[in-house]
C-alpha cells in the first residue's frame, strides 16, 4: 500500500479549494467490464477526480463475471491517476465468498487507509466489501457517502431474492444508509425510490453520472451517415433491459434491424437468439458481444435510434451517451433519464409493452428529418447537464458538506488528521 501511508502527518483544517483523499470502496471495477454500467459510472467520477486534482485511492476485488481478473493483487495500480488496490476474493466461506465477494484483506487495507482519507465513497449495497468498509468507517468516525447505483429499486427486490434482500436491508443495509453522510442518488426517479424507503434530505442528495472526454469532446457523425432502419440496443443483456419485448415490437417493422451490443449470461443470450428465430427475424437482429470504446462510438454514430424498455434503470448512462452522440432515443419510463429525454425533446418516452415501442420506434424511423432534431437537441442537453465539468463540482460540494455534518471542528478551521 502506497500514498496516503507515507503522509501520516496531521493535516491543516481544508480550505474550499483543497484536494481530498477520497477512498472509494466498490466490490467489481475495471477492466471488469461485463458487470455493467456503475463500475464505468464509478471510474468515469474516480478519473474526473483525480484530474482537478484530488487524491483518490480505490480499494476492490479481483472479480470478473467468469472468475478472476488478470490483475496484480496486494499491489497499487494507477489508472487515468486513480490508485487501485485489487484484492482477492473468498470463493468459499459457506458458498457466499464469490457471490457477495468477501475479500478480508481489503478490510485490512481499508483499516488501515481510513485514519488518512478525508471521505469514503461506497459504491454499491448488499455486498460484503461496502457493508464492511461501512462499519469500519463508522468506528473510524470517518464521513462516508453511498451509492447504491439503483440497486434499492423496488422492482429490483421483488423480481430477485425478494425475502433474502429485505432481511438484508433490514438487518444491514438500512444501518448503513442511517450512518451515511450522504446518500447519493443519480436521477430523480432514484431519489424517489429512496424517499419511499424513508431516506430523504438533507443526506439524500442527487448528482448526475458524467460522460467522458472521448464522447463529449468528438464531434457526432452527422444524420446522413445514420443506416435507415437500425436500431441498437447497448449495455449488459439480462432480463431487466425488456430485450424481449424489443424483439417483440422489431418483429412488427419489417423495415427495422436491431443490434444488441454486450454480453450477458450464456443461456439468456441463447434464449434471446431463439425468441429472434421464432418470431422470423432472426436474420434482422445481431448480437455483436462486447464491444470496446471506439465501436461503441462507432455503433451510436450508425444507428438511427438507440432502444432501452427496461424494467429497472436508475439512470442509464448509455441513454447520455447517445444523447451526446445525437443518437435519438427511445425509452421507456422505469429508465432514469427518461425525464431528462422529455426535457430535452431527444426522442420518447413509453410506457411497458410492445405496442407502445413499436409506434415510437416506427415515428423515429419513419421521420429522419425529425429524428435528426431530435438528436441535435439531445446533444446539446447532454453537454449541459452530463459534462464533468459540471458534475465534478456537484459532488466536491456533495463531499464537503458530508465532511462538514461531520467536522463541524475542522469546517472552523481547526487542525485534523
Amino acid at each position: 500500500m502506497t500514498g496516503w501511508l507515507d503522509r501520516s502527518a496531521p493535516r491543516e483544517a481544508l480550505g474550499p479549494g483543497q484536494p481530498l483523499r477520497i477512498l472509494v470502496v466498490i466490490p467489481t471495477y475495471l477492466p471488469a467490464v461485463r458487470f455493467g454500467g456503475p463500475i464505468v459510472a464509478a471510474h468515469g467520477l474516480s478519473r474526473a477526480l483525480a484530474d482537478v486534482g484530488h487524491d483518490v485511492q480505490v480499494l476492490t476485488t479481483d472479480a470478473d463475471v467468469d472468475g478472476r481478473l488478470a490483475v496484480p493483487v496486494d499491489t497499487p495500480v494507477v489508472r487515468d491517476g486513480v490508485t487501485i488496490n485489487y484484492f482477492p476474493y473468498r470463493s468459499h466461506f459457506a458458498g457466499l465468498g464469490r457471490r457477495l465477494y468477501v475479500a478480508p484483506r481489503l478490510a485490512e487495507a481499508a483499516t488501515r487507509l481510513l485514519p488518512h482519507a478525508d471521505i469514503v465513497h461506497l459504491h454499491s449495497v448488499f455486498l460484503w466489501p461496502t457493508l464492511r468498509v461501512a462499519r469500519l468507517a463508522a468506528k473510524a468516525g470517518k464521513p462516508y457517502v453511498v451509492t447504491p447505483h439503483g440497486m434499492l429499486d423496488d422492482v429490483l427486490i421483488k423480481a430477485r431474492g425478494r425475502v433474502r434482500k429485505r432481511l438484508w436491508i433490514a438487518l444491514f443495509e438500512r444501518r448503513t444508509l442511517q450512518e451515511a453522510a450522504a446518500i447519493h442518488a443519480t436521477s430523480e426517479l432514484e431519489v424517489q425510490q429512496l424517499e419511499q424507503m424513508g431516506f430523504g434530505p438533507p443526506a439524500l442528495r442527487r448528482v448526475a453520472n458524467g460522460l467522458d472526454a472521448d464522447l463529449t469532446a468528438s464531434p457526432a457523425e452527422p444524420a446522413a451517415a445514420r443506416r435507415a432502419g437500425e436500431v441498437l440496443c447497448l449495455g449488459r443483456l439480462n432480463w431487466k433491459k425488456g430485450c424481449e419485448v424489443l424483439l417483440d415490437a422489431i418483429a412488427r417493422l419489417p423495415a427495422a434491424t436491431l443490434t444488441f451490443a454486450g454480453t450477458g449470461e450464456a443461456h439468456y443470450v441463447e434464449s434471446l437468439k431463439r425468441r429472434a428465430m421464432n418470431l422470423g427475424i432472426g436474420t434482422r437482429v445481431r448480437f455483436e458481444g462486447q464491444v470496446g470504446p471506439d465501436a461503441r462510438r462507432a455503433l451510436l454514430d450508425r444507428a438511427q435510434c438507440l432502444a432501452l424498455p427496461s424494467r429497472s434503470e436508475n439512470f442509464a448512462l448509455v441513454v447520455a451517451e447517445a444523447m451526446v452522440r445525437r443518437c435519438p432515443v427511445v425509452v421507456s419510463e422505469a429508465v432514469g433519464l427518461a425525464t431528462a429525454v422529455r426535457d430535452a425533446g431527444a426522442g420518447f418516452v413509453v410506457p411497458d409493452g410492445a405496442p407502445a415501442l413499436e409506434t415510437a420506434l416506427r415515428q423515429v424511423l419513419a421521420g429522419p428529418a425529425a429524428a435528426a432534431e431530435m438528436g441535435r437537441r439531445g446533444r446539446r442537453y447532454a453537454l449541459e447537464h452530463f459534462s464533468w465539468e459540471r458534475v465534478v463540482p456537484q459532488m466536491e460540494s456533495l463531499y464537503r458538506d458530508a465532511m462538514a455534518a461531520a467536522y463541524p471542528a475542522r469546517s472552523r478551521g481547526q487542525r485534523s488528521c
